[in-house]
């Protein structure tokens, strides 16, 4: 290369440096790409299970409570349930209303979980739930309630039926 052209951009880079503008865009991308390299390496340890939030560990203790609780065993209440047919129809049409493909009416939702009234009223809904839709209550109530406020809702829900402590006792399992 001929001396005076590599003067000459050498002399051009240092003007770009200097330039105040180019400067803040290197700057900025010099942020962001370590930001993105950050962020993909919080991601990886996430998944690898090296790095999970409090909310995550509650999130995951909340699965693993609504899969053993013995309420949405939908063979749990037998026949013990104090819901009229029309009733338990009535309100298993209503979770499965509320359940939504893309927008879910929570407040439905709520309201039919408060007027299942009781852990064994919910297992039998739970087992109409079942051979309606081929899959378990369980699994939408997981599905759809997948923020830690809405479960923290659902189980002050829960711990107003009355024979709530009987079924969590049954199901082992601390929350």
């Amino acid at each position: 290369m001929n001396p005076a052209v590599a003067s000459a951009a050498a002399n051009t880079a240092s003007k770009a440096i200097q330039d105040p503008a180019t400067r803040r865009t290197a700057i900025i991308i010099g942020v962001v790409v370590l930001a993105a390299v950050g962020f993909g390496i919080y991601k990886l340890m996430q998944f690898l299970g090296a790095a999970t939030s409090e909310d995550d560990r509650l999130l995951e203790k909340w699965n693993m409570f609504l899969e053993r609780w013995q309420a949405l065993n939908p063979n749990y209440a037998g026949l013990n349930y104090s819901l009229g047919q029309s009733q338990l129809i009535k309100l298993t049409d209503e979770l499965s209303d509320a359940f939504g493909l893309f927008d879910d009416d929570e407040s439905r939702m709520y309201s039919a979980l408060e007027q299942i009234g009781s852990a064994k009223n919910l297992s039998a809904v739970a087992k109409r739930y079942a051979f309606l839709h081929g899959y378990s209550l369980r699994d939408d109530l997981l599905y759809h309630f997948d923020t830690l406020e809405e479960r923290r809702k659902m189980l002050s829900i829960f711990k107003n039926y009355p024979d709530y402590q009987e079924s969590y006792r049954a199901s082992n399992i601390q929350i």
